[in-house]
């Protein structure tokens, strides 16, 4: 790929969302069903895959004080704006709460598993007075594959196979390394915008107690230590800003491969480790590209959704990378960076968005940072250890292998344990 096309996929992956994507994606197509119907809407009923079920139960949404995906497809009824696309939520007012609160007590919101095997699958049905409107997004979060008025087919789109992922290039380490060489720091200046989104987010999240507060809890260790650990400084601005977004902060993040905690955790480590090192805007904009392409090469084997953490599968090797170029590393020691992280912590499930999503997205990213210091010292896992390869393409292809292949059984196991404890009184 040349480096237009490596600028375009950068752009296109930086979505900005309000709230985990998850629900959003549930909201918005909830909001576009409604609309679809064209008023007088009685009933909404979802049909989700087990990986958007599994992400929506536990996690809060904004503008409401309960968690999980039916509360965001009432208020996407109520209030919800299509236009807004994963910030559909963005006008809703405590009265529009209510509205959706009633509706959830009178059963009239429902969601229900699909019978597919895509992993990121949504088909919302709004139905009332004799009427229905039906929309189908999979593939990507806002990728509307269908609209349907009453059975016929108002528009379509090529569906996206996420299993295969042709939405996401081949990509390979060493082109991303010299693309970030060469390319124009101007033409990164874009992703400044999403630096400062997540940064707002994170002085949010230590400003209030979200969550588990585990950023505020880590900036009050790094205090304590005399502030001199950029590795933990980077740790907690991403604790933060996942702590308050899993708990249904008002403010959006910039999002990357369709993940909030991908986008936290793929840009703020980079542009705080940066910062720590005295680096300038462009030196900053090569490492938050360097690391946000990386998560994405590794995203391109496991898939959008998977039973891996994204967030420390795939971001924590992009992690590793911008820090091994931060600190003057080489290409090198950016593949043996890929091989300590997958070494370390590959395997690391998903169970789910919900408040705890910060003490993975800290483990990954210490983690990353323990494997970049090791490949600066010429240190790597050997290629005949576990799942990886001489190879860091290779190894990252294993950890594909992994998600796809190796743990179809355990994304399974993960939500039907997670439907047992809702279940119980």
């Amino acid at each position: 790929m040349d480096n237009k096309n490596l600028i375009d996929l950068l752009v296109r992956e930086n979505v900005p969302s309000l709230g985990c994507t998850e629900p959003m994606a549930i909201a918005y197509a909830s909001a576009l069903a409604v609309e679809l119907l064209g008023g007088g809407c009685d009933t909404l009923t979802l049909y989700v895959s087990p990986n958007i079920l599994k992400n929506a139960m536990g996690v809060g949404i904004p503008g409401s004080t309960l968690v999980g995906g039916q509360i965001a497809a009432a208020l996407a009824w109520v209030a919800g704006t299509p236009a807004y696309g994963l910030e559909v939520l963005r006008d809703v007012t405590p009265k529009d709460e209510q509205k959706a609160r009633r509706l959830l007590e009178k059963g009239l919101v429902r969601i229900n598993l699909a019978d597919t095997d895509k992993k990121l699958y949504i088909r919302a049905v709004a139905a009332g007075g004799g009427n229905e409107g039906s929309v189908v997004i999979c593939g990507q979060h806002t990728h509307v594959a269908e609209r349907r008025k009453n059975g016929v087919l108002v528009s379509s789109a090529e569906s996206e196979s996420e299993t295969e992922t042709p939405d996401l290039p081949a990509l390979t380490l060493e082109q991303i390394w010299n693309f970030i060489h060469d390319v124009p720091a101007r033409d990164l200046e874009f992703l400044q915008a999403g630096i400062d989104m997540n940064l707002r987010a994170a002085e949010e999240g230590l400003r209030n107690p979200y969550g588990l507060q585990l950023g505020r809890r880590l900036l009050d260790r790094q205090k304590s230590a005399g502030g001199s650990d950029p590795f933990l400084a980077a740790a907690a601005l991403a604790a933060a800003a996942a702590d308050a977004r899993m708990a249904g902060c008002r403010l959006p993040v910039m999002t990357v491969t369709g993940s909030g905690n991908q986008g936290i955790a793929t840009i703020l480590p980079a542009a705080v480790l940066a910062r720590r090192r005295g680096a300038d805007q462009a030196r900053t904009l090569r490492a938050v590209a360097l690391c946000q392409l990386v998560a994405i090469e590794a995203k391109q084997y496991t898939g959008r959704l998977s039973a891996l953490c994204g967030a420390v599968n795939a971001a924590a090797a992009g992690v590793a990378c911008a820090a091994v170029y931060l600190y003057g590393g080489s290409l090198g020691d950016a593949c043996r960076a890929v091989q300590n992280v997958a070494g370390n912590v590959a395997g690391l499930i998903c169970d789910g968005a919900k408040s705890s999503c910060s003490l993975k997205i800290v483990t990954g990213v210490l983690a990353a940072m323990q494997a970049a210091m090791l490949a600066l010292h010429g240190s790597a896992v050997g290629g005949q250890d576990g799942i990886v390869s001489p190879c860091a393409e290779d190894t990252l292809k294993n950890l594909g292998r992994l998600a796809n292949q190796g743990m179809q059984t355990t994304d399974q196991v993960i939500l039907q344990i997670m439907l047992e404890k809702q279940s119980r009184p």
